[in-house]
C-alpha cells in the first residue's frame, strides 16, 4: 500500500496493522524470551498493542458510514517520513531482525522504549492530517496511551534496576 494515496480509512487501518502486527511479534518474543521477567514485559507489551489495535477497530467503524473517501493530503517529506517509520521503526516486516534484538529484559526494554518513541512520532505525524476535530481527538488519546506506555516502561526500568532483578 502506497502512502500517498492512503484514504483516512486506509490511515487507521494501517494504524491498526501496526497495533497488530506489535502484537504478533511481542507475543512470538514471549515463547522465545528464557526468563519470566522477560516473557512477563513482552506479554504485558502485547496486550497493550492489542488494546490499540481494538481501538482504532472501533475508530474505524465509528467513522466508516461518515468518511467520504477523499484522500488525506500529506506533504512528500511527511510522506517519506511517515513510509520510513511504517518499514523500518515501528515494527520491521522481518520478524527475524525483531526477535534477534531481544536477547534479554534488558533488549526487551530498550526494543519497547524505542518502539513507544517512533509510535509518538508517527501518531503526531498523522494527527496533523486529521480531517476533522474528532479525528484530532482521537490521535492525541492515542498519543497519550503511547506517553503512558513509554512511561510505564521507564518505570519497570528503574524499578528491575533498584530491585537487582537478575535475569
Amino acid at each position: 500500500m502506497s502512502l500517498e494515496s492512503l484514504s483516512y480509512h486506509q490511515v487507521i487501518e494501517l494504524a491498526a496493522t501496526f497495533e497488530q502486527r506489535g502484537y504478533e511479534l511481542y507475543t512470538k518474543a514471549s515463547k522465545l524470551a528464557e526468563q519470566e521477567p522477560a516473557k512477563n514485559m513482552l506479554l504485558f507489551l502485547a496486550e497493550q498493542e492489542k488494546k490499540h489495535e481494538q481501538a482504532f477497530r472501533k475508530m474505524y467503524e465509528n467513522i466508516k458510514n461518515i468518511d467520504s473517501g477523499e484522500l488525506v493530503s500529506i506533504s512528500e517529506e511527511s510522506l517519506d517520513y511517515l513510509d520510513a517509520l511504517s518499514k523500518s521503526s515501528i515494527f520491521p516486516a522481518d520478524d527475524n531482525k525483531f526477535l534477534e534484538q531481544i536477547k534479554s529484559l534488558d533488549d526487551v526494554l530498550e526494543v519497547a522504549t524505542q518502539t513507544e518513541k517512533d509510535s509518538i512520532l508517527f501518531y503526531v505525524e498523522l494527527s496533523f492530517y486529521a480531517p476533522d476535530e474528532e479525528t484530532e481527538k482521537f490521535f492525541k488519546f492515542i498519543i497519550g496511551e503511547e506517553k503512558n506506555h513509554l512511561v510505564k516502561i521507564q518505570q519497570l526500568d528503574k524499578l528491575i534496576k533498584e530491585r537487582g532483578v537478575v535475569y
